[in-house]
């Protein structure tokens, strides 16, 4: 799901994996992940353990995945809740100092699990074919990870449709537990007297496995609509003409982890049915039409209970590059503006009209069920002594406000080499360019989760330098101001450089300058990828 913000604030949303045999073998793995800066390469920030073994864990420099996938979900410290099965292998840039991990098959815990005991091993399940007139029956084999011994048991027992709810899909994790290919989950349970207690269930990405069937478009008469079943793949299916009925307005909410689904139910006479599925899944909303238009976009405003409204198109302010707001990347977007009818089909889709728009910075934390959306300024008050209630807290669309003291980042913390200072200039503007923050308040401190940034960035050009003309031994030099633009250009005598060039965290790309603070050596900066370059 993305967010956006309207004249309202708004959220968006748009609505395989064959590998080729290895010539290394390739084992199931765990991996972890840690926020290490480096001097030079190569920098592993990974580390994969082979599961079920007392095996030392490899460091990694790099996860290769097959074609097509979602990164999102996977890297950095996402990757703490992956099993792979694949082999690891020499690093093509490093061979002989860091090594690869190439992927088959990846596998993603579910939120809201239990917590692993020291017995607990991995497992995957099939069907032995035992049939029994009685119960407990143990038809299944429990095969254990890496070393291909098998226990057959009677019972598998989740924790999901206890901790997670009774919106819960239990029919689709119920479908992944025992296959006969290779989409089954893996589980980190303990069997005992022959049932296995799961704590952990791997979800194989992505999920679904293939895509959703295409569905004909049924012209209902008045007072009927289209409705629906789902099946195990969170597919919809079997679409019908159903009389609308009464239907109750409350919209449950998921816990943390999952998002919230919904469609018209057959079997709820066209009332929505809703399921929490876990975030990291695609959409189930398989958006193939037959005729135009075909909108394959959502917004839904902020910080409010309202319902998404599908979007055709997204008209931006002219300048902006839209390399890093279209298809995939709008997830990570906040929009302010309004909507209106389709330029191409105005009686029958809608367009939005963006005024301002923001793009969340990579690495924040995993939001939190109580984050809400806030703009800061300056209140005016003055304080001897700290912590001082200096700031307003502005809940967006809604236009509420809170006095608090403090605003933690997590940035500086999760990204190496990150410009604070440049980050700390949008906390509180009088302007249009200060930032959007979603996070909690707390006893007058609000913990961020995401900062979404005011696009394009800077927002003004950075001014042009005059051209200095350096005797012999001496070279230009910058410093670099909270626009992250070049200033103060001056005739340095060079000083002695160390050679090595820091490596930054995904989503963001390295800035060097020579710079007047450090005698003409490089000083380096990892910028977000999507703002514009300044020198």
């Amino acid at each position: 799901m993305i967010k956006l913000l309207v004249s309202t604030i708004l959220l968006i949303s748009i609505f395989s994996s064959s590998v080729n045999a290895l010539i290394r073998p390739n084992f199931y793995y765990r991996v972890n992940w840690e926020n290490i800066n480096c001097i030079r390469a190569p920098c592993p920030q990974y580390s994969a353990q082979k599961v079920n073994t007392n095996e030392n864990p490899t460091a990694i420099s790099s996860i290769i995945y097959p074609a097509g996938f979602n990164n999102t979900y996977l890297d950095k410290e996402e990757a703490r809740s992956l099993i792979v099965f694949g082999s690891i292998q020499p690093n093509p840039d490093f061979p002989n100092e860091a090594k690869d991990l190439k992927v088959v098959r990846v596998y993603k815990a579910l939120p809201l699990g239990n917590s692993a005991l020291s017995s607990d091993k991995y497992y995957i399940f099939n069907d032995n074919g035992i049939r029994c007139i009685t119960t407990p029956c143990f038809s299944t084999n429990a095969v254990l990870l890496n070393v291909h011994t098998k226990q057959s048991i009677s019972d598998i027992i989740q924790p999901y449709a206890k901790n997670v709810g009774k919106y819960f899909d239990s029919a689709w994790l119920a479908s992944k537990t025992i296959r006969t290919d290779d989409f089954g989950l893996i589980g980190q349970g303990t069997i005992d007297s022959g049932k296995i207690t799961i704590s952990n269930s791997f979800i194989n990405l992505p999920d679904p496995s293939g895509k959703c069937g295409a569905l004909p478009l049924l012209k209902c008469q008045g007072g009927s609509m289209t409705t629906y079943s789902r099946n195990e793949n969170r597919c919809l299916t079997s679409p019908t003409c159903t009389t609308a009925s009464f239907c109750t307005l409350g919209m449950p909410l998921c816990p943390v982890g999952y998002r919230l689904d919904q469609f018209s139910s057959t079997e709820a006479k066209g009332c929505p049915k809703y399921f929490c599925d876990p975030v990291f899944v695609l959409s189930w909303k398989n958006v193939q039409c037959f005729v135009p238009p075909c909108p394959q976009y959502s917004i839904e405003k902020i910080n409010t209970n309202e319902k998404s409204q599908k979007i055709l198109d997204f008209i931006y302010p002219n300048g902006l590059n839209k390399t890093f707001l279209i298809g995939e990347q709008s997830k990570s977007l906040i929009v302010l503006g309004s909507t209106q009818p389709s330029s191409k089909f105005p009686n029958n889709a809608t367009d939005f009209l963006v005024k301002r728009v923001y793009k969340s910075l990579p690495l924040g934390n995993n939001e939190t069920s109580t984050d809400k959306f806030y703009i800061f300024g300056d209140n005016g008050v003055r304080c001897k002594n700290a912590p001082c209630p200096s700031i307003t807290a502005v809940l967006l669309n809604t236009h509420t406000q809170e006095t608090i003291t403090t605003i933690n980042q997590p940035y500086s913390k999760n990204v190496g080499f990150f410009d604070s200072v440049w980050l700390s200039s949008k906390n509180i503007r009088s302007d249009d360019f200060g930032l959007i923050g979603q996070g909690t308040i707390k006893s007058g401190v609000i913990s961020i989760s995401n900062s979404f940034i005011y696009l394009p960035d800077p927002p003004i050009k950075c001014p042009e330098l005059p051209l200095l003309d350096c005797v012999e031994g001496h070279s230009t030099t910058y410093s670099r101001d909270e626009n992250r633009c070049l200033t103060s250009p001056k005739c340095t005598k060079l000083g002695v450089c160390t050679l090595s060039i820091p490596l930054c965290n995904k989503g963001y790309r390295l800035d060097s300058f020579p710079s007047t603070e450090l005698n003409g050596c490089p000083k380096f900066y990892c910028d977000p990828e999507f703002v514009d370059k300044t020198h």
